[in-house]
């Protein structure tokens, strides 16, 4: 599927938050990039001369395109270049770089890159991984977000265990935390899950889609709802099924974390300081222990990665009553918690 955004006609653009200042423009699938200086005009091409100097074998002209900075920001001009600009995959003879869109000069294949973007991006590193061999994916995973925000398409997550969370944080990347966020119950009717999410975003569990799913999928789309669908599988005959029911479907695939072992303590850190800017704590308060503690105990998937770390925070920072409260939970079902781990309070 073309990953292509219309950021003017789209009747979804509107529900993408993500409106920083570009400060630089990355490789695609790479981490290299080049910053956007303070300088007003910039060229582009292979040529020496050029300030973004592109691979001779990226079938971009020696003097391609240019860069101007506005006062709406930076655009891009083709300059009569043999195998043109595109702006997400559309030919183009010129356009203001909008953040996440992807710029094309020939076969270089760039990225338009905020402050905000480089966080969602940072997200989606610690869904997928770190490492280089993951970075294609993780470009083709923000693009699949990004198609889902501009209502081009839904989602679909493919991983272990539920997706909320997960879900939950993309919403407030891309979306905002005031726009509003349902997740479909069990048994509920999906047009009610949906009335709840007018205007932001809806999360399904693909192995329980309501009776009322094809209700869903038309009324989604009306102009005065405008609901973004992320759906969950952890089994692909549950994602078959959710793709023989969605025309326009752009999936992400989230390894286990049983694969990622040498990453663990990676993913554990960043949702314990997740935790640390949601309870407004101190810090994350952790042992020098804990990381092996959490990693003893079993964590198969994001969602209990997520939550051991936020208990463990809150018990580290206020102790278990004062934790407990924080979390909603009682101290006695907090303590059993962590003695059914074996993590020491």
């Amino acid at each position: 599927m073309q990953q292509t955004v219309r950021t003017k006609a789209d009747p979804g653009a509107a529900g993408w938050r993500i409106r920083d200042p570009v400060t630089r423009l990355r490789w695609w699938g790479d981490d290299r990039s080049f910053d956007l200086s303070e300088s007003r005009r910039l060229l582009v091409g292979t040529a020496s001369e050029c300030d973004l100097r592109l691979e001779v074998g990226a079938s971009a002209s020696r003097i391609h395109a240019s860069l101007e900075k506005t006062n709406e920001g930076w655009t891009i001009a083709d300059l009569g270049s043999k195998n043109g600009t595109r702006q997400d995959g559309e030919d183009r003879a010129s356009f203001l770089l909008a953040p996440g869109m992807e710029v094309e000069l020939g076969r270089a294949r760039l990225v338009a890159e905020s402050a905000e973007v480089v966080t969602l991006r940072e997200f989606l590193r610690r869904l997928i991984g770190w490492g280089k061999d993951t970075m294609g994916e993780v470009d083709r995973a923000f693009q699949a977000v990004r198609q889902m925000a501009h209502l081009r398409a839904s989602l679909l997550v493919l991983g272990d265990g539920p997706i909320v969370g997960i879900a939950r944080r993309i919403h407030r990347l891309v979306l905002g935390a005031e726009r509003p966020f349902s997740a479909h119950a069990r048994g509920e009717i999906g047009g009610a899950a949906v009335e709840r999410a007018r205007d932001g975003m809806v999360v399904f569990d693909a192995q329980h889609l309501p009776a009322d799913f094809a209700h869903v999928l038309a009324t989604s789309r009306l102009p005065d709802w405008r609901v973004r669908l992320v759906m969950g599988a952890t089994k692909g005959r549950a994602a078959a099924r959710v793709a023989a029911k969605i025309a326009a479907l752009a999936t992400v695939t989230v390894p286990s974390l049983t694969k990622r072992r040498e990453e663990l303590d990676q993913v554990l850190l960043a949702y314990a300081h997740d935790a640390v800017a949601s309870f407004g704590a101190p810090g994350t308060g952790l042992r020098p222990q804990d990381l092996s503690w959490v990693r003893a105990s079993g964590v198969k998937d994001h969602h209990e990665a997520d939550e051991v770390m936020s208990r463990v925070v809150a018990v580290r920072n206020w102790g278990v009553s004062g934790g407990a409260a924080r979390l909603g939970l009682t101290h006695g079902a907090l303590s059993k918690y962590f003695l059914r781990r074996k993590i020491p309070t």
